[in-house]
């Protein structure tokens, strides 16, 4: 008995892969379409896309804010860009329209703090000396790398970083992802390690 029926198995799916061969394209196009529409995981992914396009070109959001915002994993998020080609900025890109568009006043203050910072670095730590180099030194020898961050990407973004503007810019987009505190400590021994190397 379980012979025989393997046997009709095997027959029903040879003429179910002949058959899907023998699929005209206007028919395969029409059952995609009817996939697309009704299946609820497509269904879903088109809803998400039009919240994130809003998200993304209306309010000028990165793509990490998004996928906080939507509670959705960076694959989910991406996965439903492209899905419906929308085309991905990066969040430097975005940080960088953002600054353009930023008051003068807003963008000084920035480079303010950002100056503060690496000249006393993270209030958290005390400072032992009141020369700010020394003191930068020891901040930064006590400073911790978050894993969220690639400590050696910054390095080379600051080295290539040219004016005061750049540099600030850099300072308000790690200021987003760790805090103004950690920023301005991670510059500090990004600057401090760049300095060793160059010696």
């Amino acid at each position: 008995m379980g012979f025989a029926f393997s046997k009709y198995v095997k027959a029903g799916k040879r003429v179910a892969k002949s058959r899907s061969v023998r699929l005209g394209s206007n028919e395969a196009r029409l059952m995609k379409e009817i996939h697309e529409s009704t299946h609820p995981d497509v269904v879903k992914r088109k809803q998400a896309a039009d919240k994130i396009a809003d998200m993304y070109y209306s309010k000028g959001m990165t793509l990490e804010q998004i996928e906080k915002e939507l509670k959705m994993s960076s694959r989910q998020v991406r996965r439903a860009m492209n899905t419906f080609g929308l085309p991905q900025k990066t969040s430097s890109e975005v940080s960088k329209e953002n600054w353009e568009k930023m008051d003068q006043s807003k963008k000084d203050k920035i480079r303010k703090a950002s100056e503060v910072h690496l000249l006393k670095g993270s209030p958290n730590i005390k400072i032992l000396n009141s020369d700010p180099i020394i003191s930068a030194r020891r901040s930064a020898s006590k400073t911790t790398v978050p894993s969220n961050i690639d400590f050696d990407k910054l390095k080379r973004n600051l080295k290539r970083a040219k004016t005061d503007d750049q540099f600030a810019l850099m300072f308000s987009k790690l200021k987003k992802e760790v805090g103004a505190d950690k920023a301005g400590a991670l510059l500090n021994k990004a600057i401090v390690e760049i300095e060793k190397e160059i010696k």
